[in-house]
């Protein structure tokens, strides 16, 4: 059975927390596994986050809103963004320097890396405009 969730959201970090609350209420709602709603929920932290600072910085587009769609089914649950920014591939960015000790390492800069090793299968695409990013979380009922 396939059940879908879809929002639209302003592209400012203040409307993030209430998005990423109702996808994991709904997610819980639906019976999604606690460890597969936190691979969402971070997937969907981490994608947000990057669109609003960095996709849509200084574009006057900003205005455009950031699209949100979940899609459950018995074996995986699968998150889409898309956002109408600059063209970024997250599957292609390379991964952070490595650090010595923590007092030398960059604050930042590491959650797509810790994305693509929390949720190995990320797919993204630029359709016409917008940058349409994927990240598929297999439902543990399912690998077991």
């Amino acid at each position: 059975m396939r059940s879908v969730f879809q929002r639209s959201l302003r592209p400012e970090l203040p409307a993030l927390p209430a998005a990423a609350a109702a996808v994991r209420e709904w997610l819980a709602r639906e019976g999604v596994e606690p460890q597969v709603i936190h691979a969402i929920d971070f997937a969907l932290e981490e994608l947000v986050t990057n669109s609003i600072r960095h996709a849509l910085q200084g574009r006057e587009t900003r205005a455009e809103e950031l699209g949100l769609r979940v899609e459950t089914t018995l074996e995986s649950v699968e998150l889409l963004v898309d956002d109408g920014g600059a063209a970024f591939d997250p599957t292609r960015a390379a991964p952070p320097a490595p650090f010595v000790d923590l007092a030398s390492a960059p604050v930042g800069g590491r959650g797509l890396d810790m994305l693509r090793r929390l949720t190995p299968d990320v797919r993204y695409e630029r359709v016409g405009e917008r940058n349409v990013t994927r990240v598929r979380v297999l439902r543990t009922r399912a690998a077991g």
